[in-house]
Order: C-alpha cells, then sequence, then structure tokens
C-alpha cells in the first residue's frame, strides 16, 4: 500500500500542480477519477479550483485506493501504514525518502518544483497560457509566465536551426 501511494502522490503532484499544503489537505471525495479532476478545496488564496490529471495518474491513484481501504473512520486521500491521515511533513518524509534511495541527494529542488515541470511540460505541449493559469490557480497571467522563459528560450534556439548571422550573410 505504502508503495502505491507514495506512487500516486508523486504522480499526482506532477499531474495536477497541486502544493503540498493542497495535497496534504485532500479527501477521497476530491478526486473523481472517471472525469480525471482533482477538487482543491482550498488554495494558498484561499479560493477552491479544480484540476485534472492524466490516465497514468488515475491508474496510480485506482491501485492505491483500491489498497488503502475504506474503514478507516476518516476521509483523508493519504494514509500512514497505520491508517492515519498523512499530514505535510508525511509527504515531505515521502519525497526525500524517495530521493535519497534513487540516489538525488545533491540534486537542489523540492516538492515545489513538481509543480513548476509538470506545468513547463504542459504548456510546452499545448501552448494554453490562459488555462494553465486556471489549472495552477494563479490570480494574474504574469505568475503563470514565469514558467515560459525556459520554452520561449528552447523554440528561439529552435528556430536558428543551428545556424547562426554568419551562415546566413554567407548563403
Amino acid at each position: 500500500m505504502l508503495a502505491a501511494r507514495d506512487r500516486a502522490v508523486i504522480f499526482l503532484f506532477l499531474d495536477s500542480f497541486i502544493r503540498l499544503g493542497e495535497c496534504s489537505r485532500l479527501t477521497i471525495s476530491d478526486i473523481d477519477l472517471d472525469r480525471q479532476r482533482v477538487l482543491v478545496r482550498k488554495s494558498k488564496t484561499g479560493k477552491s479550483r479544480l484540476t485534472g490529471f492524466g490516465p497514468q495518474t488515475k491508474k496510480a491513484l485506482w491501485r492505491y485506493l483500491g489498497l488503502r481501504g475504506d474503514r478507516l473512520g476518516h476521509d483523508a486521500l493519504w494514509v500512514t501504514e497505520e491508517g492515519h491521515p498523512l499530514t505535510k511533513h508525511g509527504i515531505q518524509e515521502i519525497m526525500r525518502r524517495l530521493k535519497h534511495e534513487a540516489g538525488l541527494n545533491k540534486l537542489k529542488g523540492s516538492i515545489h518544483k513538481m509543480r513548476h515541470t509538470g506545468a513547463t511540460i504542459t504548456l510546452k505541449h499545448t501552448r494554453d497560457m490562459k488555462g494553465l493559469k486556471l489549472l495552477l490557480g494563479h490570480s494574474t497571467l504574469a505568475m503563470t509566465e514565469r514558467y515560459t522563459q525556459f520554452i520561449e528560450v528552447e523554440d528561439a534556439l529552435r528556430a536558428h536551426d543551428g545556424k547562426g548571422p554568419l551562415d546566413w550573410l554567407r548563403g
């Protein structure tokens, strides 16, 4: 159950752009496996929002929920081995342990980097800045635009097709 939980936590972070606090407060009723949606009831800004996840995350959540059991006396999505609700600190410990087990201790980064990574990959594939703004729960488009800097540089380099001004002068 713990391995399935850890996998589902990681997948949900990457796919749904949720923050650590939002993730720790999720309940089973916040997850809609059929529609592949997550209801974030109280975000960093105090507002609720709806976000989604893909088929791989759906499968990971389905597997975890099947192993989690439903007779725990509470609706918390993430639970410990003893069946108690998992706290923010508990999720951070999972991530530290997985990072250690993968031999990535020297790699800088936090759980929040997973939100950035998921958002950057999504933006690269959809080019939908306004949609991403809604999914991230940002209040302004300027906040979301921070995710574009690496994509724009990559696009600019690709447009040059490995050539520079000197090559074009000769052509």
